[in-house]
């Protein structure tokens, strides 16, 4: 019997360090959770600032303007006098003419195609003028005006006399 209650005697002071010890590794594994918890509920929150809920899947974001490019000589004169045949060829010569420098068939390939858009913006230029001059209401003015703005800054850059 001494034996026994000497057993019973060593056994509760394991018993009590076993359950501290358990104690203290579950207070321990609840702290590490709800550090995980908060850091991914501040990870979804600045992977997903627009979710309205941080346990949310999907993210709903306001749709932005598309970020504009500077519009380029090219598209003014697209915009003026329709998309054509002259325009690309003139956009291809530039394009060997850059890669191509010294060639001077791509050179003058580009020389020739860029004179001819000059020459049919001055013209849209003075049948704009005239059109505008000579509205009787027929046509939106709104619009006449703008195209002939556009040739004006157009002309204006390439330094051509439209006066």
């Amino acid at each position: 019997m001494q034996k026994i209650s000497h057993f019973l005697k060593t056994d509760p002071p394991e018993v009590h360090v076993l359950a501290v010890d358990h104690q203290r590794h579950q207070l321990e594994n609840s702290e590490t959770k709800e550090k995980y918890k908060s850091y991914i509920k501040v990870l979804r929150w600045v992977e997903q600032p627009y979710s309205t809920d941080a346990h949310e899947n999907t993210t709903v974001k306001p749709k932005l303007p598309a970020p504009r490019r500077k519009k380029t000589t090219f598209d003014l004169v697209v915009q003026l006098l329709g998309p054509s045949s002259d325009v690309d060829d003139c956009i291809k010569y530039r394009e060997l003419k850059l890669k191509h420098p010294g060639h001077k068939s791509f050179v003058s390939a580009f020389d020739q195609s860029f004179s001819k858009l000059q020459i049919e913006v001055s013209k849209k230029y003075f049948a704009l003028k005239d059109k505008t001059a000579n509205n009787d209401g027929k046509e939106n003015m709104e619009n006449l005006l703008a195209d002939k703005e556009i040739a004006q800054k157009l002309l204006d850059h390439w330094g051509v006399y439209y006066f």
